[in-house]
């Protein structure tokens, strides 16, 4: 049985992402998020535990660029992120996005 460990309901949105980590630089979708963090479609490869930078595309397109700790890797599907050092702007324009 898995154990739900998120602290935020997370709602589902379908978002380009543009992502970096160690392994190279990607775009994806989002296909979940949260004020906690988010689920990222990808093939590109990461490690748990990794720090990653993440450009979110907004509904008005402009993007809501964000850090993140990887929390989850599925190979071949993607992966979770646990948002870091959000600022105060970030989490401003996070909220907007998540309640669009």
């Amino acid at each position: 049985m898995n154990e739900e460990r998120r602290e935020e309901e997370r709602v589902i949105r379908s978002l380009e992402v543009k992502w970096e980590g160690p392994s190279g630089a990607y775009t994806s979708r989002v296909s979940d998020i949260s004020m906690g963090g988010c689920f990222i479609d990808t093939l590109g490869q990461v490690e748990v535990g990794e720090i990653i930078s993440l450009s979110i595309k907004m509904p008005d397109g402009s993007w809501l660029s964000l850090r993140g700790e990887v929390a989850f890797y599925h190979p071949n599907i993607g992966f979770s992120v646990r948002f870091t050092f959000l600022t105060e702007d970030e989490v401003q324009q996070l909220s907007q996005l998540i309640t669009a």
